[in-house]
C-alpha cells in the first residue's frame, strides 16, 4: 500500500468534513426556504417504486439502484428544458419510442427508412450545391424525419437516420439506389443497436410519465447538487451522523481537535482494524468529492463537458454511447485547462461511482488513476468551501447539530421531552451534553453565546458559498 504523510491523511479527513458540511448547510438552508425537499423526497419515492414495477427490465436491485439514481438526475435535467424541447429529450432520439417494438422484423418488413432516405437525399443535395449552411441542413432533416415518423407512428431514430442521409447527400456526383441501400443498412443496424438497450427507453418512458410531479419541485441548492445526491444522500446523512464520524477521526489520530480527548469518548468506536482499513486516503477523498457541491465557477466550467446519456453525441456519423467529451476551445489562452480535466475527471468519477453504487470502487477508480491525474483531483476537487482549518469545525458542527435539533423538535417530541427538554436553552445543554459524550469539551453556554455569528458565518452563507442564483 502506498504511504503518506499524516498531514495528508489529516488534509484528507478534514476536507472530508468540509464537505459534509455543505451538504449539510445546504439542506439546512434549503428547508427553510419551502418544502421543495419533502417534495423531492416524495418523488424519490415515486421513482422507485415505479422501477420496481419493471423488474422484467430492471432485473437485479444493482439495476434498480442505477435506474433510480438516472431517472432522478434525468428529472433533473429535463426540468431546466424549455417545453419545446422536452418531448425530444423524453424519446431520447426516436421520432416515437420502440417501445415493445421489435425493431429488427419492422426493418425487414417495411422499406420506410429506405424511402424516407431516398426522398429526403434528393432535397439535402439540392441544399447542399447551394451552399446552404450544414447546420440548417441537418436540422431541417431532423426536424422532416421525426414529423413522418410522429405522423406514421414509425420508430425512426432521427439522429442516426438524419446524419445518414447527410453522409449521402455530401458525396459527389448522383446518388445511386445502391448506395442508398448500402447505407440505410447500416442506418437500421445502428438503430436496432440503440433499441436494444431497453432500460434506457424505459427510463425515458418513466422521465415522461414523472414530469409533471418533478415540476412542483423547487430548489436553488440544486444548482449545486444533483437531485440523486440530494435525494437519496438527504435522509441517510445528519448533523448526529457527522458527529460520529468526526469522533472516529479524531480517536484514531487522523484529525487532532485540541477539544477532543479519547478518554472522555462514551459512544461506540469502530474496531482499530476495520478503521484503518475502511478509512483509506482516497476512500476519504471519494467520500469528500460525493458531498462537495459545485460553486458558480464549477457550474460553467462543467458546461463544456458533455454526457451521451443527455445529448446526442456523434462522431464520423456514428453515435457515441455511455461517453463523455470534452469541448476545448481552441483560440481562448487564458482557458483553464488543467481545472477543466480535473473537472472530467470528477465527472468520470461521479458516473463510475452511480454505475457501481459503491464508495469503495469510487475510491479504487480515483487510486488507479496515474500520479499526474491524482493530484489535479485533489488540487482542484479538495478544495473546502466552509471551513478552512479544523479550528473553526467544531464550531460549525456544533451550531448545525443545535439548530436541526431545536428546528425538528416536534418530530422528537416524545423523545426530548422525556429528557426534559423543551425550550432552546435546554436544547444547547442536550447538544453540550451529546458533544461531551463523544469526546468534546463544548459548553451551551458557547452555542447559545455564538449563535448569532454561527448562523452569519455559516448558514447564511450558503447562497455565496454555492453562488447560487448566478450560474
Amino acid at each position: 500500500m502506498t504511504k503518506y504523510r499524516e498531514s495528508e491523511l489529516e488534509s484528507a479527513a478534514i476536507s472530508l468534513m468540509d464537505a459534509k458540511l455543505q451538504f449539510l448547510l445546504a439542506i439546512t438552508w434549503q428547508h427553510e426556504k419551502g418544502d421543495g425537499l419533502t417534495r423531492l423526497y416524495d418523488l424519490a419515492k415515486s421513482v422507485k417504486e415505479k422501477v420496481a414495477e419493471c423488474s422484467e427490465i430492471f432485473e437485479s436491485e444493482r439495476d434498480q439502484e442505477i435506474a433510480e439514481l438516472q431517472i432522478l438526475d434525468a428529472l433533473q435535467e429535463t426540468r431546466r428544458l424549455p417545453e419545446a424541447e422536452r418531448l425530444d429529450y423524453f424519446l431520447g432520439g426516436w421520432a416515437v419510442l420502440p417501445t415493445n417494438t421489435n425493431l429488427a422484423r419492422l426493418h425487414q418488413e417495411t422499406a420506410a427508412p429506405h424511402l424516407i432516405a431516398r426522398t429526403l437525399v434528393t432535397e439535402a443535395k439540392r441544399d447542399f450545391e447551394a451552399r446552404a449552411d450544414h447546420r440548417a441542413i441537418a436540422a431541417r432533416l431532423r426536424r422532416c424525419i421525426s414529423e413522418l415518423g410522429k405522423q406514421e407512428q414509425f420508430p425512426f431514430h432521427v439522429p442516426a437516420l438524419a446524419a445518414c442521409i447527410m453522409g449521402l447527400a455530401r458525396r459527389p456526383g448522383r446518388v445511386t439506389e445502391e448506395e442508398i441501400t448500402i447505407e440505410v443498412a447500416h442506418y437500421e443496424k445502428e438503430a436496432e443497436q440503440i433499441a436494444a438497450d431497453k432500460q434506457r427507453i424505459k427510463r425515458n418512458e418513466l422521465v415522461a410519465e414523472l414530469i409533471p410531479d418533478a415540476e412542483r419541485i423547487c430548489l436553488q441548492i440544486d444548482q449545486s447538487y444533483a437531485w440523486s445526491d440530494l435525494a437519496i444522500n438527504a435522509r441517510k446523512m445528519t448533523s448526529l451522523s457527522i458527529i460520529g464520524i468526526y469522533t472516529q477521526l479524531n480517536y484514531y489520530g487522523l484529525v487532532c481537535d485540541a477539544r477532543f480527548s479519547p478518554k472522555a469518548v462514551k459512544t461506540p468506536i469502530i474496531p482499530a482494524d476495520v478503521f484503518h482499513q475502511e478509512m483509506t486516503i482516497w476512500f476519504l477523498r471519494a467520500s469528500a468529492l460525493m458531498y462537495s457541491g459545485d460553486d458558480r465557477e464549477t457550474r460553467i466550467l462543467r458546461r463544456s463537458i458533455v454526457d451521451s446519456e443527455r445529448e446526442d453525441v456523434r462522431v464520423y456519423g456514428k453515435q457515441v454511447l455511455d461517453s463523455l467529451v470534452l469541448i476545448v476551445p481552441v483560440n481562448d489562452e487564458a482557458h483553464d485547462i488543467e481545472k477543466q480535466l480535473s473537472l472530467l475527471l470528477l465527472k468520470l468519477d461521479s458516473k463510475w461511482r452511480k454505475c457501481n453504487v459503491d464508495l469503495v470502487e469510487s475510491a479504487k477508480f480515483l487510486e488507479n488513476l496515474p500520479a499526474t491525474l491524482r493530484d489535479l483531483v485533489v488540487s482542484h476537487g479538495m478544495r473546502r468551501k466552509v471551513i478552512r482549518t479544523k479550528k473553526t469545525l467544531l464550531f460549525c458542527l456544533a451550531g448545525l447539530i443545535a439548530e436541526n435539533v431545536y428546528r425538528y423538535r416536534h418530530t422528537h417530541k416524545k423523545f426530548l421531552e422525556a429528557k426534559g427538554i423543551c425550550t432552546r436553552a435546554d436544547v444547547d445543554e442536550y447538544v453540550a451534553e451529546l458533544l461531551r459524550e463523544h469526546g468534546f469539551q463544548y459548553n451551551a453556554e458557547t452555542l447559545r453565546r455564538k449563535r448569532s455569528q454561527w448562523r452569519r458565518e455559516f448558514l447564511e452563507r450558503v447562497p455565496e458559498v454555492f453562488g447560487l442564483g448566478n450560474a
